[in-house]
């Protein structure tokens, strides 16, 4: 799910709605009679379908799974729930028949309070309640609303969890087309690649892509290449919606705030400490304390801790084949920032990084199983 633009209606198209939604409240119609008035009215259906098809994602992709075409008008606040609301135009969007007929249904779940625990991306950004895994395409719920929405719309079926995971490969290979392109200066064809990627199916694997950018270990995880590709794309305002960041918030989902400028690989390398430089080691993002602070972020933005057994509460991360592969991750990313900062490194130099990874990777484990 991405963050959707609701479009004004005309006037025409307005004054039709409001006198069958007036209709509606004179008889106090229950569901049956609103859904029967719904069937009916098959010129404004036929309108609105027309303009919900210019908001869904890609080439009129549904708004909940982003994967099948959108061919139903579902209310949002099923009829069941809110019979009046059948001709209300912020109560409808574009959904495919699965997720429409299969999966949503007339479910509503709501709060103590009453308030609604669906994502609706037309009112809100879904990703300040949901966080796409992308090398796995798995969604999960950073609120309770994210996890009664990836429930109710099934976000986790296995079939969208290998779309988004083979979406996110695509957009890759396209990122790194259009940059090649763009460096080459074949601009129309760098043009060409960007349309391609605004309506790729699973609209919300290019926007997760977008939204980690700046997360630490993203040149190293997509590639400096695609990380230069989405700056050049959000710079250029070719993505067709605003692009947020989180802000993390005690107590509470992440409040966005706008996309900044962010330093590339090179950029930072240029600022790096000098080798003689005193405390090169011991401040700033290059010190150790520093590297291990970004790869425990890197671990929870590309979940790295996927799948590893829970026993009592605790992590067996070292018994876990997948725990140890983690640590090794976490270990070579260290060498490799190292190396990256001394082009020129002496046989102590590569000894230091590989004791300080082991060392590291230790530390990190047991910081895990004592949680």
């Amino acid at each position: 799910m991405i963050p959707l633009r609701r479009p004004p209606l005309e006037q025409e198209l307005r004054d039709r709605l409001s006198r069958r939604a007036a209709a509606l409240r004179e008889r106090a119609a229950g569901a049956a009679e609103a859904r029967q008035k719904w069937r009916r009215a098959r010129v404004v259906r036929s309108s609105l379908l027309e303009l919900l098809e210019t908001v869904a994602p890609g080439i009129t992709r549904c708004m909940y799974c982003g994967d099948s075409e959108g061919m139903a008008i579902d209310h949002f606040e099923p009829l069941v729930r809110a019979p009046l609301r059948a001709f209300d135009w912020l109560n409808h969007l574009l959904a495919c028949s699965h997720c429409n007929s299969n999966e949503k249904r007339d479910r509503y779940p709501c709060g103590p309070d009453g308030s609604c625990l669906l994502v609706d991306p037309c009112r809100e950004d879904p990703a300040d309640h949901l966080r796409l895994i992308l090398p796995t395409g798995e969604y999960r719920p950073r609120t309770e609303k994210g996890a009664e929405t990836i429930r109710t719309f099934g976000l986790d079926r296995e079939v969208l969890k290998r779309g988004r995971a083979h979406a996110y490969v695509r957009c890759k290979s396209m990122l790194r087309d259009y940059d090649g392109l763009c460096r080459s200066g074949e601009k129309a064809e760098a043009v060409e690649v960007a349309r391609a990627l605004e309506v790729h199916p699973f609209a919300d694997v290019l926007y997760a892509m977008v939204r980690v950018v700046h997360e630490p270990g993203a040149p190293l995880v997509m590639g400096r290449q695609v990380v230069a590709a989405l700056h050049s794309l959000v710079t250029g305002a070719a993505l067709p919606y605003r692009v947020t960041l989180p802000a993390a918030r005690e107590g509470g989902p992440p409040q966005p705030r706008e996309l900044r400028h962010h330093p590339s690989v090179p950029e930072v390398l240029r600022e790096a400490p000098a080798e003689d430089s005193p405390g090169r080691w011991a401040r700033g993002p290059w010190s150790m304390l520093g590297m291990r602070s970004a790869l425990v972020e890197c671990d929870a933005v590309w979940g790295l801790e996927r799948n590893r057994p829970r026993c009592g509460g605790q992590m067996e991360t070292g018994k876990s084949p997948v725990g140890r592969w983690s640590l090794v991750v976490e270990g070579v990313l260290v060498v490799g920032v190292y190396v990256a900062c001394c082009p020129l490194p002496s046989p102590f130099d590569l000894l230091v990084p590989v004791v300080v990874g082991v060392g590291l990777g230790s530390a990190i484990g047991a910081q895990r199983k004592g949680r």
